[in-house]
């Protein structure tokens, strides 16, 4: 291909991008893709305050893994867990959802992700204080 043609078509293809960019603006322009910040701002709390808690809860499960694996079995550490782990799980099924689920399956994704999370905190806890724990629990599947 010559230069020539090349300048030719640079211009028509700057303006076709130009043009799909232009329509797509207009066309999702004021619509919300995520519901996060209508639940958000019904609970009162910003975006980047939500956005921040879910950086600080990834971080900490980085750290708290590590940390069971060098302390051994602690009540400590196995609560964090209990909380923490879900806590995202929930974060990230609730972008699933939001994302996938669409009519009538909505709400109901919603609910059935609270039920199974509020659930698995619940059950984590009681596994930590009746039984030997998420850390021991780890340690004995390894040792198989």
């Amino acid at each position: 291909m010559s230069s020539a043609m090349f300048t030719r078509l640079t211009p028509a293809f700057r303006q076709s991008t130009t043009c799909a960019r232009v329509a797509l603006t207009s066309r999702f322009a004021g619509r919300n893709f995520h519901a996060a910040p209508v639940a958000m701002q019904a609970m009162g709390m910003k975006e980047s305050t939500h956005w921040k808690a879910e950086r600080v809860v990834s971080v900490g499960s980085l750290a708290l893994i590590p940390a069971a694996a060098v302390v051994g079995p602690s009540l400590p550490i196995d609560m964090a867990m209990a909380v923490v782990l879900p806590l995202h799980s929930y974060w990230g099924m609730e972008q699933v959802f939001t994302d996938y689920a669409k009519g009538i399956f909505a709400p109901l994704s919603t609910v059935l992700n609270v039920v199974v999370h509020v659930g698995t905190v619940g059950g984590l806890i009681m596994f930590n204080l009746n039984d030997v724990g998420i850390t021991k629990a780890v340690q004995q599947l390894w040792a198989l």
